[in-house]
């Protein structure tokens, strides 16, 4: 033995050293040695310096970086091709060892592992100089490998050989990478140029850690690059911050450029062709071209898919010819050599020559005919095709959440510019449109996943049958055309599954709508005591639902079913029609690899089912979000309506509205460019007004403007305008310098606080003007709501709207904000001008009270205090358990209604604003609050400093203070003009007016009596021009007209301001634009952030904790799903039925497990027959296929048959088991205390409901059907190889338990991040429905940027567990696929072995095989699927949270109190020593009161706000914890009396109205057992008979959600109607007439002390003048009843409480 061999001649050299292969050889092995002497040297020295010992976490790509690892790939395995086939051709050497055949491919090998490795460290080193030496390298090897195929040629190796193959094929290698080398010389200049040019590592390195795009090849295609993150997860629970930030190149803003790019571009097409538009194009236009490398992939993973069937023919056909030779005889000096090629005997024999020294080379086809070798070859076709699969798999994924991404930030941009019209007209509702962003984006995003399934199947289909042709001809195409027989099958069931998936999504949207309406009017519901009839509506429509999904489930059967049978079925028909169709017997090759054919054919046909319900399902979220998109958007300045202008009136600007981040589609020269621009389109929509771009810093820029989202987020970026060529396009570009900010009257509104209070400047003419002006609120009728409206609102002046409920002054509001439907008419605005608005219903944020007030703008400390004392904030700032940082709880349950009125105004004067809209804000006032908030506010704090003030109000004593009344009626103008003009223009108005006010100024001090048409001390000297102080004087009584000199004072002040106006300098720092960041809690929920806030609640004072945090952390489970969760739903789905469907799966695939094995056995035989036959010449006995057919045929049709049962049942489980979750977490839900409501958004309730329940009803029981599936299966194949080599059982075990390590392993990470991802998707859910329903606000604040920013960071936070969840899926699927190879390689090797030594069939060596290549696959799915039930199970997990949560005491410990039916008879109300609070941990809110109110009497309650009125009376319901004393009602104690008694036996009229979607009567009456006469009476008591009698359905005209499409004072008196319709003997209002003008209020006490003689009734009332005539007042103050006495002892009291709150004494 030698290197060149043990033969005398082996080094000679007479022919020339290049026929003395041995010596080229050793030339060969030089540079290999040289490279890696090098190379090691280098990394040690570097790795062992300073530099070295450093943690490199950024690193840089060369030029060709991909290619060069792929070239250093397919090296690599020619190597390993080149050591086999030099071992194989020294092996046909008898005489000697050649150790010079395989010892240089063992040295290249190493060599190119240690170039690919010494290359990635160079890249991280970033020192591309160290390159040269791989250049030389590679010049060295191309250089000698012509050598080595030169002698070749010089020794008679020819192109049979392999040699000569490998040889050229390496020179190929080496060039190209020598080509590469060269590129990054020639780009990079690092050497033998003069200017070098480095390469640069990206900015995202080091903080993000999903570097998939960073790292290199090999790291990318096996996802190494996760190692880290894994073990971090693996050692402790991952959070948030363990994650990183995301790449910006998967942010949110990146996909929604493109797919709003490709959008609007669709639509322009589509306007042309006059068509709809396309969203299946737009969405695969802007995410296409990945999804087509992709698609590469998944091709060539197809085609090594057919690698195993073919090897399977070939090893079993090695193996009958490998024993049939065992005993043929060697002898002679010759070297016999058993070839197999194409299934034929080639013995060949060959003798070594003489006269050369040369190898013997194998030749190809006896290499790839060798047994060993195809078991090789099978080994690596597995390791690609599943490499290449699962980076398809990562591709179509990873482009699937930018889809989703990309599709939730569009569904919010459109939603902040989405009419209001569009929601109130029950066209589209809050519930549907949160499904769009819950559930439709989900879909289209399961969508991706599985789009090259739909031409990948087909083809795997046609190939497959093509090959079977081959092996069984027609019998195999008549078995297999069953697939394609069952394609229209498979369309019939897609069909009905889509049509059935609509229904069951609409029933879902009308269940979690209904939902959505209880939670948000949850404290009506408790009051009215309506849970249960909530709770049929509810189950009724969830009944409806689970009907569909029984159908649903039907039809998913069904497909899965065809995905079973039809393979099964034509494997049994192609193997029993075979005898009878084709003369020629088949083999056990060509059969078990016919079978491994059919069994390819499973997959395609499942997953061309799954296919079509992922696409049903995706095609109808695309039908529903078309027709969103497409929505009437809002009109008004930065919206898509031409009908309401900006317009510039006494200030120059340019007018940049209507600009927009959309398609310019520039058409010249008769071709088209598309780009994505901002462009000026009056006709469509704007994603950003910037008309004050001009005039303010980068950061204001985007404040108060509908900025696109590429600005929001490049905050450096400015912008100024500037036409091109093509029309109508306009370019962004940086200005030179930034203006100050000024409001339309001139005066900067930074500098506002330094002003001198009396300045005064001339004005523009008008803030806005209506002309002419028809509004709707009917999308479809138009119908006007407002009819010719022609109004002008001064600049700088105070105008009040007033007039009776209902008579459009919201309405009027709306419409100049541009939130109706303008018919005819003009609406046009002052250019520049800023508004702030007050909604009638206070919207606040769930934030700090602080923010809340900033809203975005920069904290201040003087303006920030001064704004507090205006609107009276300091002492209920004060009682706060965090001050102004106390966290402000959802629909600001936490606060009182004039609290949260109050913030909402204090939001206003803080703001920038120079026009400041409020509707009817006093009314939710007391007497006294409201008087300070009026005079301080209104008109010291804007109208001193010239803003423009709106406002809509009740109260008619500040109608003096007044420069311009709007009076509406009937929804139009009745009268216009100021207030001393009324006399003469209307008397009977005036008078009504006076009439009104009477019993108001009966309530005031003589001095302080106000009278109509006189001036008030306080008034501020701003009028029109001096002609109008002149005439207003005029018109005053002598004694209150102002001296001459007062009147020439104030045009000097004009004068003055004129000239601070001109020379004042910028004072206070700029404001950002942004709103603060809130504090998050590691992605658990940001509760500064945004939540959902759809209404408001009782207004009853809740304490948050001393830290100021209100809302709760959402509960997150550490480690697995508890066994619990899944015994829980064990048992919900019936235990029985559980084991009755794991019985038949076991049973199911046992039969056809034997089916299969009889196959082996039956083909064994006809083998066995065949052999026989010809062996001798007289053989005359026949073989009988029947007994075969009968079993085989038994076998295939009861599996057939317990697949369908199976799945039907799992079906029929499943589904009794979200029957059972959702009705009782339903039942919980509205049976908890109403604690939990205040603590917990909505948005976060309602998840448990959408999309957990969604995950439960049609995700869940198709994963579980899957697992059980896949996990039988691969326990079929395990036991199948077991029994056909005992010995696969040796490596077998190892493998198993390596796969529970690793599952172990990858489970302890991918949990956590699927609680990170459930975690994170409540705050995009929240804040949706938050923005939602504040979108007149928003809109109105132009702050539609700062929630857009919100929206996507929120986002962007879930799309970072979800990109993980899906890239370690990866992680595990690849090493599981790696794995099955293995045990594809070992089952292969070890039934090879064992057959060619005798203890095996060959048929069992197919059958090992066939199985073998199942576990490769199904290994990997059982983990995925065990994980994502896992994830699934997350979500009954959190459905049982709710359903374990503790509900309201239904039982007192001592025993109920039965009551009679018509207790109370008296309604005499005793309170003893009574302390409430909230919580346990919370301090008293009501501390020890101790009253007795007697039947019948009318008791009224006053109060600051925030004293504690509503929560004393909603203890009467026991809303709140009674933690001391007693109540009671009529002598019985309210605690021992069942809760739902106890509440219908009250009626109450809460603070803040709910009403419900449906009808009036509906409303009024949800039982419908009340008759429409007594309904009639009802409204005709509230005043509301004529407003009904005048809708065309009457009582069965629908009401929108939230009661939307009517006025708060109109939703009020629904609520006291209700009241009266209940017939109580106790009747509390809270504050129930504070949205209703006087006069109405006046009617209704009216009606109330009559209609309620002899009932006990309490009033909370900030109008003191409703009060006065009640039999008692009881006066409270901070949470303790200060005096109860009746109006009168009170008021002639001067020292007492009420006198104060009367006479306004106390300040």
């Amino acid at each position: 033995m030698g290197f060149c061999g043990s033969r005398d001649d082996a080094l000679r050299v007479d022919n020339g050293v290049l026929q003395n292969e041995c010596f080229v050889d050793v030339l060969n092995i030089v540079p290999h040695a040289i490279f890696l002497l090098i190379s090691v040297f280098i990394l040690i020295v570097w790795n062992r310096s300073v530099l070295g010992q450093l943690h490199v976490t950024t690193w840089v790509h060369y030029h060709g970086h991909s290619l060069r690892w792929t070239v250093t790939i397919v090296l690599v395995i020619s190597c390993v091709v080149g050591i086999a086939e030099g071992v194989m051709s020294d092996y046909m050497d008898q005489d000697t060892v050649n150790v010079h055949a395989f010892l240089p491919q063992c040295l290249a090998l190493a060599a190119a592992l240690g170039s690919i490795t010494y290359y990635h460290n160079v890249e991280q080193w970033n020192s591309p100089r160290f390159l040269l030496v791989l250049m030389g390298y590679w010049l060295s090897m191309i250089v000698l490998k012509f050598l080595k195929a030169f002698s070749l040629y010089k020794n008679d190796v020819t192109h049979i050989h392999l040699r000569v193959w490998l040889t050229w094929f390496d020179v190929l290698l080496y060039l190209i990478l020598l080509g590469v080398e060269l590129n990054v010389l020639r780009v990079q200049r690092y050497a033998f140029f003069k200017k070098y040019i480095p390469a640069h590592s990206s900015k995202e390195l080091g903080t993000s850690k999903y570097i998939h795009d960073h790292v290199n090849l090999l790291s990318k295609a096996s996802f190494w690059w996760l190692n880290s993150t894994l073990m971090e997860g693996y050692r402790t629970p991952l959070e948030m911050e363990d994650l990183g930030p995301l790449p910006k190149t998967e942010g949110a803003v990146a996909q929604y450029a493109k797919l709003h790019a490709s959008f609007e571009e669709e639509k322009y097409k589509a306007s042309c062709r006059n068509q709809s538009p396309s969203f299946h194009k737009s969405y695969l236009r802007a995410f296409g071209p990945m999804l087509v490398f992709a698609g590469v992939l998944r091709l060539l993973g197809v085609l090594l898919s057919f690698v195993g069937p073919w090897c399977i023919e070939h090893i079993v056909d090695y193996s009958y010819k490998a024993k049939s030779h065992t005993n043929t005889s060697q002898s002679g000096p010759t070297v016999q050599t058993y070839v197999i090629n194409n299934g034929t005997d080639n013995s060949t024999f060959s003798t070594l020559p003489d006269s050369k020294n040369t190898l013997l080379y194998v030749e190809v086809s006896s290499f790839f005919s060798n047994g060993y070798v195809l078991c090789v070859i099978l080994f690596i076709g597995t390791l690609l095709e599943h490499t290449l699969m699962q980076n398809h798999h990562f591709i179509v994924i990873r482009q699937g959440v930018r889809l989703r991404a990309a599709l939730q930030t569009m569904i919010f941009g459109k939603a902040l510019k989405l009419s209001s019209l569009v929601i109130n007209s029950g066209k589209m509702t809050i519930g549907q449109i949160m499904n769009h962003m819950s559930m439709d984006t989900v879909f289209l995003m399961h969508l991706f996943f599985f789009i090259h399934f739909f031409w990948g199947g087909p083809l795997q289909i046609i190939l497959a049958l093509l090959l079977m042709y081959y092996k069984l001809g027609w019998s195999a195409v008549i078995g297999g055309s069953l697939v394609i027989l069952a394609v229209p099958l498979q369309y019939f069931a897609g069909s009905g599954l889509s049509n059935v998936q609509k229904k069951c999504m609409s029933k879902a949207d009308k269940r979690v709508k209904k939902t959505n309406e209880v939670i948000q009017g949850i404290s009506v519901v408790k009051l009215l005591a309506w849970e249960p009839f909530f709770t049929k509506s509810i189950t009724e429509t969830r009944t409806d639902e689970l009907r569909s999904l029984y159908f649903n489930s039907l039809f998913r059967v069904l497909l899965s079913f065809i995905g079973i049978a039809v393979p099964a079925i034509g494997t049994m028909l192609a193997f029993l029609i075979h005898p009878y169709l084709e003369d020629e017997p088949f083999t056990v090759g060509k059969a078990l690899s016919t079978l491994s054919l059919f069994n390819l054919l499973q997959l395609p046909c499942w997953l061309i089912t799954h296919f079509v319900n992922t696409f049903v399902t995706a095609n109808v979220s695309v039908k529903r979000l078309l027709p969103y998109f497409l929505a009437e958007e809002v009109e008004g300045p930065g919206g898509r309506g031409a009908k309401t202008h900006t317009h510039s009136i006494g200030v120059e600007t340019t007018d940049l509205d209507s600009i927009r981040l959309g398609l310019v589609v520039d058409i010249s020269n008769g071709t088209r460019k598309t780009s994505s621009l901002l462009r000026k389109d009056e006709d469509t929509s704007s994603l950003s007004s910037l008309e004050s771009t001009y005039s303010r810093t980068p950061m204001h820029s985007r404040h108060g403007s509908r900025a696109s989202l590429l600005d929001t987020h490049e905050p450096n970026k400015r912008a100024s305008i500037g036409r091109t060529s093509a029309g109508s396009v306009l370019t962004v570009s940086e200005p030179a310098e930034p203006g100050r900010r000024r409001h339309t009257s001139g005066v900067s509104t930074e500098d506002e606080d330094d002003v001198a209070d009396v300045t005064t400047v001339i004005e523009p003419r008008a803030t806005v003007e209506v002309v002419h002006g028809n509004f709707s609120w009917e999308l479809e009728s138009k119908e006007l709501s407002l009819k010719n409206i022609n109004i002008k609102i001064p600049s700088g002046k105070l105008t009040i709207i007033v007039g009776p409920v209902g008579s459009g002054k919201s309405s009027l509001l709306s419409a100049v904000l541009g939130e109706m439907i303008t018919v005819s008419g003009t609406v046009d605005w002052n250019r520049g001008t800023r508004r702030a608005y007050v909604s009638q219903k206070p919207w606040l944020l769930n934030a700090s009270l602080k923010n809340n007030i900033l809203f975005g703008q920069q904290f201040q400390w003087r303006r920030y205090n001064k704004v507090l004392q205006a609107c009276a904030l300091q002492p209920d700032i004060a009682s706060l358990p965090a001050g102004d940082n106390t966290e402000i709880g959802e629909k600001g349950v936490n606060l009182s209604g004039g609290q949260k009125q109050r913030v909402s105004i204090a939001r206003a004067l803080y703001s920038k604003a120079d026009t400041i809209i409020l509707d009817d804000p006093l009314s939710a006032l007391d007497a006294h609050v409201g008087k300070h908030v009026f005079e301080d506010a209104i008109l010291k704090r804007l109208l001193r400093r010239k803003r423009t003030v709106i406002l809509v109000t009740h109260h008619l004593q500040y109608l003096n203070q007044a420069n311009h009344v709007i009076v509406m009626k009937e929804g139009s103008v009745q009268y216009q003009g100021k207030l001393t003009d009324v006399k003469k223009v209307d008397p009977d108005l005036y008078e009504s007016w006076r009439r009104a006010l009477r019993d108001f100024k009966s309530t005031q001090e003589p001095s302080q009596k106000e009278t109509l048409g006189t001036d008030n001390k306080e008034l501020p000297e701003h009028t029109d021009s001096d002609v109008a102080l002149v005439s207003e004087n005029l018109l005053r009584p002598e004694g209150h007209r102002r001296p001459s000199g007062q009147m020439l004072g104030s045009l000097s002040h004009r004068r003055l301001s004129t000239q601070l106006s001109n020379m004042e300098e910028e004072t206070t720092s700029q404001e950002g634009n942004e709103m603060e960041d809130h504090s998050h809690d590691k992605g658990k929920g940001n509760h500064d952030r945004n939540k959902a806030v759809n209404d408001t609640e009782t207004g009853s004072k809740v304490d948050a904790d001393s830290s100021g945090k209100l809302i709760k952390k959402e509960h997150r489970e550490i480690g697995a799903v508890a066994m619990g969760v899944y015994v829980r739903y064990g048992q919900a789905c019936c235990p029985l039925l559980a084991v009755i469907v794991l019985m038949i799966y076991v049973i199911y695939h046992a039969c056809f497990v034997g089916s299969n094995m009889v196959l082996a056995t039956w083909t064994e035989a006809i083998t066995d027959y065949e052999t026989r036959k010809q062996m001798s010449s007289n053989f005359t006995e026949t073989f009988d296929n029947g007994r075969y057919m009968r079993i085989y045929s038994i076998l295939n049709l009861s599996g057939i048959g317990g697949a369908m049962l199976a799945s039907g049942l799992l079906y029929i489980a499943a589904i009794k088991a979200s029957k059972v979750l959702h009705s009782t977490m339903l039942d919980t839900i509205l049976h908890i205390p109403i604690r939990f409501f205040d603590t917990n958004p909505t948005g976060r309730i309602l998840n448990r409901f959408s999309s957990d329940m969604s995950q439960i009803d049609q995700h869940l029981p198709n994963t579980l059907e899957n697992l059980m599936k896949c996990f039988f299966l691969t326990i079929s194949a395990l036991i199948v190889n077991s029994i056909g080599t005992p010995y696969f059982l040796l490596a077998a075990i190892p493998l198993v338990i390596l796969y529970f390590c690793i599952q172990t392993f990858f489970r302890a990470t991918t949990r956590e991040l699927q609680r990170l991802d459930s975690l994170t998707k409540s705050p995009i859910f929240s804040h949706f429905s938050e923005t939602l329903n504040g979108l007149q606000t928003i809109r109105a604040y132009k702050a539609e940027g700062q929630f857009q920013c919100h929206a996507i960071q929120a986002i962007n936070n879930n799309t970072t567990p979800l990109l993980f969840i899906h890239s370690v899926n990866r992680w595990l699927g690849i090493r599981l696929d790696y794995m099955g190879a293995v045990v594809v390689f070992l089952a292969a090797v070890s039934s090879l072995s064992a057959c060619l030594a005798g203890q095996t069939t060959p048929a069992s060596v197919g059958l090992s095989i066939t199985y073998a290549l199942l576990v490769s696959f199904y290994l990997n799915w059982i983990v995925r699927l065990s994980a994502e039930t896992e994830m699934m199970m997350n979500s009954v997990e959190r459905v049982d949270e709710y359903t374990q949560l503790d509900t309201e005491p239904v039982r007192h410990p001592e025993g109920n109190l039965i009551v009679d039916k018509t207790w109370p008879e008296n309604g005499e109300i005793e309170f003893l020593n009574v302390s409430l609070r909230y919580e346990e941990n919370l301090d008293p809110v009501v501390n020890e009161a101790s009253f007795i109110i007697h039947g019948g009497e009318k008791i009224g309650i006053c109060g600051r706000t925030g004293s504690g009125k509503s929560s004393l009376l909603l203890s009467l319901f026991r809303m709140i914890d009674i933690c001391q004393g007693q109540i009671l009602i009529d002598g019985k104690d309210t605690m021992k009396i069942p809760l739902p008694e106890l509440r219908s036996k009250l009626a109450i009229i809460p603070q803040d109205p709910v009403l419900f979607e449906g009808t009036i009567r509906y409303n009024l009456a949800p039982k419908c057992d009340i008759s429409d006469e007594r309904l009639w009476l009802a409204l005709e008591t509230v005043q509301l008979k004529d407003t009904i009698s005048a809708l065309p359905e009457k009582l069965d005209s629908s009401v929108s959600e939230g009661g939307e499409n009517f006025s708060v004072g109109q939703k009020q008196l629904f609520c006291l109607a209700r009241a009266f319709l209940r017939e109580n003997q106790i009747l509390i209002l809270d504050e129930a007439t504070a949205s209703i003008d006087l006069e109405t209020d006046s009617k209704l006490q009216n009606v109330i002390s009559t209609a309620f003689q002899n009932r006990t009734v309490i009033t909370i009332a900030h109008r003191i003048s409703t009060i006065l005539k009640y039999d008692r007042v009881l006066v409270m103050d901070n949470g303790h009843i200060v005096e109860i006495n009746t109006p009168e002892k009170l008021l002639e009291d001067t020292d007492s409480h009420f006198y104060a709150l009367v006479h306004q004494a106390k300040k």
